[in-house]
């Protein structure tokens, strides 16, 4: 079975790269390449400077091709590894069935020592590896961490980006006694670490996990992220390293789901007097009483995005002018603001001219009512905000925001106030004749009935309107990404993007639409122009489909431009 195309030579070399960045699963490439010499001399490594490999131990085989072609080794740059004793932990229903469907057919059973022998004959080829992914879950034996450990440590590789998961599948299981004890990632090359995420569910043993020795040898740091549990004893001890530790080069720091630990007022200040070039700051759930109004002075003014969960109580009242001293107000990008119920701004006008992004916590309408005018007045360059009204608030309330934003001209999404349009004509209509006074509005969240139907509404009586429709969700807590990005990076799967990418890239004068998919209540998006992009799909597929994708996408390129040749050299 053999395959030829012409489709690369005939679509623009910029057509072709603008594709291949929106496939987030590079195993996929990897999967074609392995299936048709034809991409294989074509995509890698001449246009490929990327590639990605993750899937579970008993789906090792690939690494056997792997083996076979060293001309792949130096494309490997990527490797992810996750274990469990049960496949039903892993995968969904869909991609569950078809698996068992084809494991049936080859008459195959998978062997996880196999598996893992020719992952590990592999590794020390792997001499480009730069980012290694590690899941770990209560079936994950000792002995595979063990062995892998050592066989990073000889194959030489530097690693630029480490991650660890460590957690529960599925809850009634209960991780292995002591889990990780004696694993150590302390791997030679820590030294070129740049970035280190370390995520650490409920009920899992911290003290057999080497995170502060991890912390310490890793002295390149650009981007940090900690998940940590509820656990007082271990959380406290990490964050003290933490916040005393010194990294030249820091740009990112992320301390998620921190429970009632309390931070030592001195070590905040020294740290932020010592990271100069902090430029994202993500604390979420931490308890950080009566600190930031003495440490903020100190925070530096190269902070572009503070992501900030308040503890405070529904009674005091929080104030952006104690969070940010002015100089880091002045730069600041993307503030998101939550855990209160009582918020003033306390900053001057233009005191917030930088910022483009605004998330707010869920406020009494009174309070929305005093707090937007001062919002828009110091950040009069806003282009995002979200303003969840409380449920209790009526139609009446979101009209009534609404007209706030007016002086803002460069406003173009809008996220919260259509959850509680009422869906009576007088309260659309309403919202339809202010809506069109935000002339520069042209990107909405709607994720309701309520804000669906007044989305069509506004298409029907102002058609030239483009939007843009996102889950709420899904954009809530997420600041410094750029919501389409975000999309992309979340939802872009498999082979049905080439097609319906390709189909975008050529007929840009299509009209955006939005289209509901059965399964998950999702609703996907239709990007307008400039974007490349029509439509998203979440299909899942095993690499031995992917022949039928790939003459799947070559018939629909066909059905878009007669132009493109293609010759199946024999049925497939």
């Amino acid at each position: 079975m053999s395959l030829a195309i012409s489709l690369l030579s005939v679509l623009p070399v910029e057509l072709v790269f603008k594709v291949i960045s929106f496939i987030d699963e590079r195993k996929d490439l990897l999967a074609l390449a392995l299936t048709c010499r034809t991409l294989e001399k074509t995509l890698i490594p001449d246009h490929i400077n990327h590639l990605e490999i993750h899937c579970p131990p008993h789906m090792l085989d690939i690494w056997d091709h792997l083996l076979k072609r060293p001309v792949l080794w130096q494309c490997v740059k990527t490797l992810g590894l996750t274990h469990s004793a049960n496949d039903t932990l892993l995968v969904p229903p869909k991609f569950r069935t078809l698996k068992y469907k084809w494991q049936a057919f080859r008459g195959n059973h998978w062997n996880d020592e196999e598996s893992l022998t020719s992952l590990y004959e592999l590794l020390p080829n792997l001499e480009n590896l730069t980012c290694f992914r590690v899941v770990i879950r209560h079936a994950t034996p000792q002995s595979i961490l063990n062995r892998l450990s050592e066989t990073l440590k000889a194959s030489g590789c530097n690693l630029e980006r480490l991650e660890i998961d460590v957690s529960v599948t599925r809850s009634g299981h209960n991780p292995p006694e002591n889990l990780g004890r004696n694993i150590s990632f302390s791997l030679p090359s820590l030294h070129s670490l740049s970035c280190l995420s370390i995520s650490v569910f409920n009920h899992v043993d911290l003290e057999g996990l080497p995170i502060i020795d991890i912390l310490t040898k890793a002295p390149s740091l650009t981007q940090l992220k900690l998940h940590l549990p509820h656990s007082e004893g271990p959380v406290s001890r990490i964050l003290d390293t933490l916040f005393a530790l010194y990294w030249p080069y820091l740009k990112h720091l992320t301390v998620e789901k921190i429970h009632k630990i309390n931070i030592d007022n001195l070590k905040l200040v020294t740290f932020f007097k010592r990271h100069t070039t902090l430029e994202t700051l993500y604390f979420d759930n931490m308890l950080l009483p009566g600190c930031f109004p003495t440490t903020t002075s100190s925070t530096p003014s190269t902070l572009r995005s503070l992501h900030y969960v308040s503890r405070n109580v529904e009674e005091s009242i929080l104030r952006l002018g104690d969070i940010l001293p002015k100089s880091t107000a002045k730069n600041l990008i993307h503030l998101s603001i939550s855990g209160t119920m009582n918020l003033e701004l306390g900053i001057e006008n233009d005191g917030l001219s930088s910022l483009e992004t605004c998330i707010l916590p869920s406020l009494k309408d009174n309070i929305l009512l005093s707090f937007i005018p001062k919002l828009v007045k110091a950040a009069p360059n806003l282009q995002k905000c979200c303003i969840p009204l409380e449920k209790t608030s009526g139609a009446e309330s979101a009209i009534e925001i609404l007209p706030l934003f007016r002086p803002l001209k460069n406003l173009t999404h809008l996220f919260g106030l259509l959850r509680q349009i009422e869906t009576t004509e007088l309260s659309k209509q309403s919202f339809l004749d202010t809506f069109l006074e935000l002339a520069s509005l042209t990107y909405i969240i709607a994720s309701s009935p309520q804000g669906k139907s007044c989305i069509r509404l506004v298409r029907q009586q102002a058609p030239s309107i483009e939007f843009e429709i996102i889950p709420f969700h899904f954009s809530y807590r997420r600041p410094e990404m750029n919501l389409n990005q975000w999309n992309q990076d979340c939802f872009y799967k498999k082979l049905d993007v080439w097609a319906l990418g390709i189909e975008r890239a050529l007929n840009p004068s299509d009209t955006p639409r939005v289209k509901k998919e059965p399964g998950p209540l999702f609703w996907w998006v239709f990007y307008p122009a400039p974007s490349p992009l029509t439509v998203l799909k979440a299909r899942w597929h095993t690499a031995r489909r992917l022949f039928w994708d790939m003459r799947s996408l070559m018939l629909k390129l066909h059905s878009v431009n007669p132009s493109i040749t293609m010759l199946f050299t024999r049925s497939l």
